[in-house]
């Protein structure tokens, strides 16, 4: 029942939710992100009869709703740890869009929603909000993927640029413009490396780095990063200052992603 431990787990990507096969809980929870098998136990069983439900056969999984690429792009919004600035990004590269007279659905597919206090916003799974004339914001329905899942390929069947945030896991169910987010500090450059050495950065992926300090000593990690990532699948780089030219790169950033 200690998901919380999991999470951090995940978070610290000492654990990755595709490792995870079975899990054992003794409430009827929603548990964001994972498609293993969930036994719900009351506490009673015996070891033989929960061997036996490990030989159960499998619910149908949603790892098996795919969706058909459409015409609009698509972006899938990934964090190296939390609190990076996936989800913010995510959004106002939502805005971008929309902004630029592109059709746009936003959605929230992160273990923690972000996007809907974000904005204010409530009831994002019960009903998607269109904020802008261009702009529809949606909370991935985990009790329903089905019927969710089939609301995003009307969206991507229309043209409909779609952007995920997907938090700091990911489940590829679509040939998306992967973007990966991290801090520019030691910390995020080793769960960069790891993700490269498990060969979890899809070719082509692009990666910010947010620059919280300016110090000399992150100029210098600023080169080592650089030079760590030469050969990586990476296809782009771009370092976010920490001062008021930030604003003017993201922007940058966001044209020169929107545009290849």
């Amino acid at each position: 029942n200690n998901w919380v431990v999991v999470k951090r787990a995940v978070d610290a990507h000492d654990l990755e939710f595709h490792e995870i096969t079975h899990l054992f809980t003794t409430q009827i929870n929603n548990f964001p992100n994972f498609y293993g098998k969930i036994i719900v136990l009351n506490g009673l069983e015996t070891a033989e009869e929960i061997s036996k439900s490990l030989l159960m056969p499998e619910a149908p999984s949603v790892s098996n709703l795919m969706l058909r690429q459409g015409l609009g792009k698509n972006f899938a919004v990934v964090g190296i740890g939390g609190g990076v600035g996936a989800s913010t990004i995510a959004i106002n590269l939502a805005f971008e869009l929309a902004d630029r007279n592109l059709m746009t659905h936003l959605g929230d597919y992160s273990t923690e929603p972000m996007v809907a206090p974000y904005l204010g916003l409530r009831d994002l799974i019960r009903v998607p909000n269109k904020i802008h004339s261009n702009l529809i914001i949606s909370q991935t329905n985990f009790t329903d993927l089905e019927n969710y899942f089939h609301f995003l390929q009307l969206q991507i069947d229309s043209g409909t640029n779609s952007i995920f945030d997907f938090g700091s896991t990911r489940n590829n169910f679509l040939d998306f413009t992967n973007l990966f987010v991290a801090r520019l500090d030691l910390a995020s450059l080793n769960k960069i490396i790891l993700r490269l050495n498990r060969n979890q950065i899809p070719e082509g992926s692009w990666l910010i780095l947010n620059q919280r300090h300016n110090s000399n000593f992150h100029k210098s990690l600023e080169g080592i990063m650089m030079q760590k990532l030469e050969g990586s699948p990476f296809k782009a780089v771009r370092i976010l200052p920490s001062d008021t030219k930030a604003v003017e790169a993201a922007q940058s950033t966001y044209s020169a992603l929107i545009e290849c």
